[in-house]
């Protein structure tokens, strides 16, 4: 099994997006079976993967019931923090590099924190 927050945090850490975690991603939250995906978003994301598009195949990770809620790039600082907030007001945050993934970091973490309650 796969340990969302240490793939959380190891996308957090990369220097640039990489294909490989975010397939490790898709497989934390769907799994790694098609059958696991909704209808045919298993091959849109990997679609945005081959097209390096990667916050819109981030956007796929985002649990139902959270959207965005904070984006911001710091022109200083060459990061991105990404914020996410479900109904009930829970909210998950990540800092990265790229938005792609500040984006995949923080869904990861809606899903690690959905799961736990």
């Amino acid at each position: 099994m796969i340990d969302l927050l240490e793939l959380a945090a190891r996308i957090e850490a990369a220097d640039a997006p990489d294909r490989a975690l975010f397939q490790r991603a898709g497989e934390a939250v769907y799994g790694q079976s098609h059958a696991g995906w909704p209808q045919n978003l298993h091959y849109a994301y990997e679609g945005c993967l081959a097209a390096e598009a990667w916050t819109s195949a981030a956007e796929m990770l985002v649990p139902e019931g959270w959207h965005t809620c904070f984006m911001h790039t710091g022109r200083h600082s060459g990061s991105c923090r990404w914020e996410l907030r479900q109904r009930a007001g829970d909210s998950e945050e990540s800092r990265a590099v790229t938005p792609g993934q500040a984006l995949a970091a923080a869904a990861i973490r809606a899903h690690y924190a959905a799961r736990a309650s």
